[in-house]
């Protein structure tokens, strides 16, 4: 489940016109679209939208040799920033949809702050943005979306267990593994 949240709009906390809806709704779209991407495909590419030296294609190899690449909640975090960052500007396509509508739009910079939780994901954009159609002027600048049911950080914690197993020891365990999967209620493929 998506849930976009309307932020403070500062001294005042006006209620919304629907110029202010119809500008809020359609970022607040493209930043639930670039955060459920940026979860599913950072989950099947190891927690990086910039594959890291090493990587064969789209998988990351977090341990090569003995050196361990396993990208701490930090990493990851900063990888969904950059994921929904370029994602979020491609979906806006500079605000054409709403210039077609007759809005003029003036965007200021771009300040993502993801946050991975246990069974969800929130991000935070700060963007500010002048807004005017014919004499109304206005100006927004908090977004917020909160994915449910997300378990990115469970399934990168299992991946790091696995990994950090691997590192310590010459084998890996199938049974460990196996019990991993089960305690947090993930399917785990293993290729052979």
């Amino acid at each position: 489940m998506l849930l976009p949240r309307f932020l403070d709009k500062g001294p005042g906390l006006e209620q919304p016109s629907n110029l202010d809806l119809s500008v809020q709704n359609y970022v607040d779209e493209c930043l639930i679209s670039a955060s459920k991407n940026a979860a599913i495909d950072l989950g099947r590419h190891g927690g990086y939208f910039e594959m890291p030296m090493g990587s064969i294609e789209s998988i990351p190899f977090w341990i090569v040799k003995n050196d361990s690449f396993i990208p701490t909640q930090d990493d990851v975090e900063n990888e969904f920033s950059k994921y929904i960052h370029v994602r979020l500007l491609k979906c806006l396509d500079d605000f054409s949809v709403l210039k077609e509508e007759g809005f003029e739009i003036t965007p200021g910079p771009i300040s993502l702050d993801p946050s991975i939780n246990e069974n969800s994901i929130t991000v935070k954009l700060e963007y500010p943005l002048s807004i005017q159609k014919g004499s109304q002027k206005y100006t927004l600048s908090a977004f917020s979306v909160t994915i449910e049911n997300a378990r990115l950080k469970s399934i990168l914690e299992i991946a790091r267990q696995i990994s950090q197993n691997k590192l310590n020891k010459a084998s890996t365990c199938i049974s460990c593994i196996y019990d991993l999967a089960t305690m947090h209620d993930v399917f785990v493929d293993i290729g052979v």
